[in-house]
């Protein structure tokens, strides 16, 4: 066979054997061109919108109770004054107000509302440390507190005259009852039969201890309880019934003038208990 006869067939092999190397060398794996980006730019998402948390007072809104969004509106409930006291005998003009308000009805929400709308009114008179308890009028004012004792609230408008001291974190301490824990007439009923029989046998000389494990077994008889029962300790818990004053934004019935009268008489110039319980 001539040469020129062999050329086309050189050529050819030298094709394949070099075809079958590149193969070999890239792992026997198809190769994919790189990817070019996109000319155009891909489009903008929308700006997220701004979640602005709204506060009844934004001064008193520390960063550790400012958990909660958007204050929760409350009704403040119309009530009855109890008792007041009005103190000012301190060193440095330091003025106390502490109130006893009672509601009928209501829930937990609304009895917070309702004790801060009273701290708020006693704050008018300069006070520096203000308490306000409510209670239930469903239940009769010779009833233990535990029974009655829907709330506890601390205000101090000016932390640094404050009787308290550093006793609270914070202008406002807020301790509300929750429904599900409030006293029934079961739990009255059977904390006062206890109570009763406990004294009728440390009366009668028993010892205090035997006196309160008799009353017990008693107690347990009496009322058909599981042996693992307790006395009802209150409607209030403070570990565990605390509420931030930002939560809550009140609302006052316009029908209702107790506000109205606590505040004339706490604004009088001889303000008296007296005078505040006939409003």
């Amino acid at each position: 066979m001539k040469m020129n006869e062999l050329k086309p067939i050189v050529t050819l092999v030298a094709v394949i054997f070099f075809g079958v190397v590149a193969y070999l060398n890239s792992g026997g794996e198809e190769t994919t061109a790189p990817v070019v980006p996109a000319v155009n730019p891909p489009a903008q998402a929308k700006p997220a919108k701004a979640t602005v948390s709204k506060f009844l007072n934004t001064a008193n809104c520390a960063s550790s109770s400012c958990k909660s969004g958007v204050p929760k509106p409350a009704k403040s409930l119309p009530f009855v004054i109890e008792h007041i006291t009005l103190n000012n005998a301190f060193k440095d003009n330091h003025r106390l107000v502490k109130i006893e308000a009672g509601v009928t009805g209501g829930n937990r929400m609304e009895w917070a509302a309702t004790s801060i709308a009273i701290a708020e009114i006693a704050s008018r008179t300069g006070a520096d440390s203000i308490e306000v308890l409510l209670n239930r009028n469903e239940i009769p004012a010779d009833q233990s507190t535990m029974f009655r004792q829907l709330s506890n609230v601390y205000y101090a408008p000016n932390q640094k005259k404050s009787i308290w001291g550093n006793a609270i974190k914070s202008k406002w301490e807020i301790y509300v009852a929750k429904e599900k824990n409030i006293a029934t007439k079961r739990d009255i009923d059977i904390n006062n039969f206890f109570d009763k029989t406990n004294q009728k046998l440390i009366d009668s000389g028993v010892d205090y201890d035997k006196a309160d494990e008799k009353a017990g077994v008693i107690t347990v008889n009496k009322f058909h309880l599981k042996n693992d029962w307790v006395l009802f300790s209150g409607n209030l818990n403070e570990s565990d019934d605390g509420i931030p004053r930002q939560s809550i934004r009140i609302v006052h019935n316009s029908k209702d003038d107790s506000l109205k009268a606590l505040n004339q008489c706490l604004s009088a110039t001889y303000a008296s208990v007296d005078l505040c319980h006939k409003s």
